[in-house]
């Protein structure tokens, strides 16, 4: 009867997870599918605009911006000797980039480590990316640290999406399409462009307009003593907007992003103040881009952080 019995729990054993493993590929084979897309899209819509004088559009950019561009591109603090080191030196522009990250994320009450990959479609254009990570439901107990939870971020043709699945099988949230929902995933792709700054640059048909300088996004953040600047972008696709602020340092490079965001309460997404932040940099492909990151909310006064990042490997797709 036990030798039965043990038979029986081992054809069950076997019979999920060869379930899991299935529905663990299939999750894979459909971020693949949307990460081709995004890639395709970038390519496509940028050979559909007209070149047009990087110097001359820059003008347009507020001081800050323009500040940052020379720093991050060309590492030059000056805007004028940038302005005339630009006149002679090709800027690369980037078409998509392929990010590998690890680090914490703070989940009921503990920080749990992870992986991602984050693939993202760099014109404004069309703006999109896919963060794929992975963590486990425990970081130290015996076998629920080897179970595994998917957690997907989206923004793709103008839609946004969030799910966690355990192993493939196990929803744990979807949300998708939704007017939040897409505008909360635009506003991502907004806050990491020093990920991928040549972005901001106007000739690359950006829908980004920029609020008077040195005006405060509405919030309970502390007073930003350096230079800062809000951005508004537009897609296009869907009319879907989103919003942050660019807070500065003062070699020019930016220090953090503020903006509202969506946060899970009682089962409910609602709007708070949200602020991300770039803890350093590093040279990337001739670039200064961060290499760590943290983000949180803020509650009573205090940045409250649930997410600590480094990239460890950027592979950038240029445009011929």
């Amino acid at each position: 009867m036990i030798h039965i019995i043990f038979q029986g729990f081992l054809a069950f054993l076997i019979a999920f997870f060869s379930f899991v493993i299935m529905r663990c590929r299939a999750w894979k084979r459909e971020l693949e599918g949307m990460t081709n897309r995004a890639m395709h899209k970038g390519t496509k819509k940028l050979h559909d605009k007209h070149e047009l004088s990087i110097q001359d559009s820059m003008a347009t950019l507020p001081f800050a911006i323009q500040r940052y561009l020379h720093k991050a591109l060309f590492l030059i603090d000056d805007v004028d000797r940038g302005t005339s080191y630009m006149m002679h030196t090709p800027i690369s522009i980037i078409n998509n980039v392929k990010i590998q990250q690890e680090g914490e994320i703070f989940v009921s009450q503990k920080w749990l480590p992870f992986k991602a990959s984050q693939t993202v479609s760099c014109s404004p254009a069309s703006p999109g990316f896919i963060w794929d990570c992975s963590t486990s439901i425990h970081p130290t107990l015996p076998i629920l640290k080897y179970l595994p939870i998917f957690v997907r971020d989206v923004y793709l043709d103008g839609q946004g999406e969030l799910s966690v699945n355990c192993m493939g099988v196990a929803r744990i949230a979807h949300k998708k399409g939704t007017v939040d929902i897409n505008s909360a995933e635009l506003m991502r792709w907004l806050a990491e462009i020093p990920l991928y700054p040549t972005a901001l640059l106007p000739q690359l048909g950006a829908k980004i307009s920029w609020v008077k300088e040195n005006t405060q996004i509405k919030g309970p953040w502390p007073e930003h003593h350096g230079a800062f600047v809000r951005g508004r972008i537009t897609d296009l696709q869907s009319d879907t907007e989103a919003e942050v602020q660019f807070c500065f340092k003062e070699d020019g490079l930016i220090s953090s992003i503020r903006a509202q965001r969506m946060q899970e309460e009682g089962g409910k997404l609602v709007w708070k103040p949200w602020e991300g932040r770039f803890v350093e940099y590093d040279a990337r492909n001739g670039m200064l881009v961060p290499t760590k990151m943290e983000a949180g909310y803020w509650e009573d006064g205090k940045l409250e952080i649930y997410f600590k990042g480094t990239n460890t490997k950027f592979d950038y797709d240029f445009f011929d």
